[in-house]
């Protein structure tokens, strides 16, 4: 659908998700989410914006 947008939380984990140390706990959380980033940022169907509220939304919009 052109012009839908979609909102995903935590996307930066509170800006740690570029932080390379991280407790073996949240190391997949953390992955998965940059893995989002990366994937949306390279996805050129879509505009994309970050805001860092809390823990990140990124917000994407259908070209």
């Amino acid at each position: 659908m052109v012009g839908g947008i979609i909102v995903y939380d935590k996307t930066l984990w509170g800006g740690s998700v570029a932080d390379s140390s991280m407790p073996e706990g949240k190391i997949q959380g953390k992955r998965i989410a940059h893995e989002l980033n990366k994937k949306l940022s390279a996805d050129k169907r879509v505009q994309i914006s970050q805001v860092a509220l809390g823990h990140g939304i990124t917000m994407c919009k259908l070209k």
